[in-house]
């Protein structure tokens, strides 16, 4: 199985399109940053969805309303909600939305105790991939500038889901690393400026690359 990775697009889809028609994917993630209101519209996921089965989490830069009303051809919406999962071909794939943040004064903000509870609700489905739009502190979080972005609750959520992949964006800088236990976690960086990632899954692992469109 042949999966795509993208993440912030902040409003330009034009290298989706591209990494699309090269790559023919089987299956496009994406960890949050479409673009908002005044960037992105229903009718700019249409060529997407009908190419290419999408599941996606929201981050802080997005239209989450209008997230929620797109299908994907079989009738699911390409949107996770937190704690919950969705299935593609043998994987199952879970999701937490937002960015880290002490309150709700925004929509996209999540606190520790939502990712936590978030987290709960996925230990039980044994989740292969794991997508959050926030990061995981010390963990494939660097900034373009060379600091640590990531959040500690992102953290404690991929340890306790356990998945074996971990997809995340929002810093805009691509990194990834492997645990000693073998799991995968991979920042997909800036797709705006046409990075993403090719996950091959077979025989239960994952093989990746980072590319840049």
């Amino acid at each position: 199985m042949k999966i795509a990775a993208v993440s912030d697009m902040h409003g330009n889809l034009d290298p989706v399109h591209e990494i699309l028609k090269k790559e023919i994917p089987d299956l496009l993630l994406c960890a949050g940053d479409w673009g908002t209101s005044e960037e992105i519209f229903l009718n700019d996921f249409d060529a997407i969805v009908q190419k290419v089965t999408t599941i996606t989490v929201f981050g802080n830069h997005d239209n989450i309303e209008l997230l929620y009303q797109i299908k994907n051809q079989d009738g699911t919406a390409i949107l996770i909600d937190n704690g919950a999962t969705k299935d593609y071909d043998n994987l199952v794939i879970g999701g937490i939305n937002g960015i880290w943040a002490k309150s709700h004064k925004k929509a996209w903000y999540i606190t520790d105790e939502e990712v936590a509870a978030a987290a709960a609700k996925l230990l039980e489905k044994k989740v292969d991939i794991l997508m959050t739009h926030g990061c995981p502190l010390g963990i494939a979080d660097l900034t373009p500038i060379g600091t640590r972005g990531g959040q500690r609750c992102f953290t404690e959520a991929f340890k306790l889901v356990n998945p074996k992949l971990y997809i995340c964006g929002h810093l805009h800088h691509k990194s990834s690393c492997q645990t000693k236990d073998g799991e995968l976690v991979v920042n997909i960086g800036f797709t705006k400026e046409g990075d993403y990632a090719v996950f091959n899954f077979e025989n239960e692992s994952f093989e990746f690359e980072s590319k840049v469109i």
